[in-house]
């Protein structure tokens, strides 16, 4: 079994890019997607006991250079994810 320090690596993130950016657990703080999913769980994986350790949401390319970064750091491992905002006006908030 290979170990990953997550909570340093939660830690350095929210120091980066803001406590409010991270879901440190995967059923939490997702934004909503387009079939009302608030959770950043794998939809494809046919195990439900695979799940994300949490979420990061940079805001921008540097953020999500730094958060590479911290991944390099701390060997965790990342999946992308990528969800369309369903309102434009969502951006402007």
């Amino acid at each position: 079994m290979e170990f990953y320090n997550y909570q340093e690596f939660f830690e350095h993130a929210a120091k980066l890019i803001g406590e409010e950016n991270i879901s440190r657990d995967y059923s939490t703080g997702a934004l909503s997607g387009t079939q009302g999913q608030v959770s950043y769980g794998d939809p494809f994986c046919p195990e439900t006991t695979h799940q994300s350790k949490g979420a990061i949401r940079p805001g921008s390319v540097e953020e999500a250079q730094g958060i590479l970064k911290l991944e390099t750091r701390f060997h965790v491992p990342l999946w992308t994810v990528s969800r369309v905002l369903k309102d434009m006006a969502d951006l402007r908030q």
